[in-house]
């Protein structure tokens, strides 16, 4: 049967899968627990990829009141009016800012 040049393209044809059929089947092999756990860390990819071309595309002075705003946000300090300001100059090549001090209770 090897002799027909018919029946070689027709077999290799069926044993030949398709970039798209290769994504079905792997799709199907997983469970749905897995789909979601793939799906969510592709959005997270994109999202942390997105914010750190926006953050880029930004001045040296929104960076460093993003990482004072940051730090207020994880708890250090209080509020932003009265907890924590940036104080860096531009090109200074650091983040400089002021968080206040707070008790964590350890120290």
């Amino acid at each position: 049967m090897n002799q027909y040049p018919e029946f070689i393209e027709f077999h290799k044809a069926k044993t030949d899968k398709t970039d798209e059929e290769s994504v079905v089947e792997e799709i199907q092999s997983e469970t749905p627990e897995e789909l979601l756990q793939k799906a969510y860390q592709s959005i997270r990819s994109d999202l942390a990829g997105e914010m750190i071309t926006r953050i880029k595309n930004n001045s040296p002075q929104f960076f460093e009141n993003l990482v004072v705003d940051l730090m207020i946000a994880l708890g250090y300090g209080g509020s932003r009016a009265d907890a924590g300001k940036s104080i860096g100059q531009t090109g200074d090549e650091g983040v400089d800012g002021i968080i206040k001090r707070i008790d964590l209770g350890w120290m």
